[in-house]
């Protein structure tokens, strides 16, 4: 009688090459890449929307003819520059131009090791084209944004720095 053994058939083995490794790593860069980069961009478009609720204040106070807020919306150098007094000047003489609603043509966002700086134009669409340009930056750890920057044309290259 013969007998015959069999062994059991043996899994075979997979060796892990270095291109696999290495391509593995080169996904987890980029993922985490994306992930930082979404990140950054969801946190400036929130970052934007703040801003320009006070840009939009702004604008609002001008066709109210509010000079009072608008002085106390500015920072510091803003109202060493601009007197309550002058603000309302500007906003009797501008009130026809910012009748309506102005429609935002254009953003500009600057960050720096100082905070951030946000810039948006607005038009107004009257008999004729009238654009206001507002600017306001937010300190690095402060918690609000403050006017730096109010002017307005009816050129609109004329308000672009």
């Amino acid at each position: 009688m013969e007998s015959v053994t069999t062994a059991k058939p043996s899994k075979p083995t997979r060796r892990i090459k270095v291109t696999d490794v290495l391509i593995l790593l080169v996904f987890a860069i980029v993922i985490i890449v994306l992930v930082k980069t979404l990140t950054n961009k969801l946190s400036l478009q929130h970052e934007v929307s703040s801003a320009k609720i006070t840009t939009s204040r702004v604008v609002n106070d001008m066709q109210k003819q509010n000079a009072t807020d608008i002085y106390n919306l500015g920072n510091k150098t803003f109202q060493t520059s601009h007197s309550t007094a002058q603000l309302q000047n500007l906003t009797v003489a501008a009130k026809s131009y910012v009748q309506g609603t102005p429609t935002d043509v254009r953003r500009t966002v600057t960050n720096d090791k100082y905070g951030q700086k946000v810039a948006v134009i607005y038009k107004f669409n009257n008999k004729k084209p009238f654009y206001v340009g507002v600017t306001v930056n937010k300190l690095k750890g402060a918690d609000k944004w403050s006017l730096i920057g109010l002017s307005g044309n009816a050129n609109e290259a004329e308000l672009i720095n």
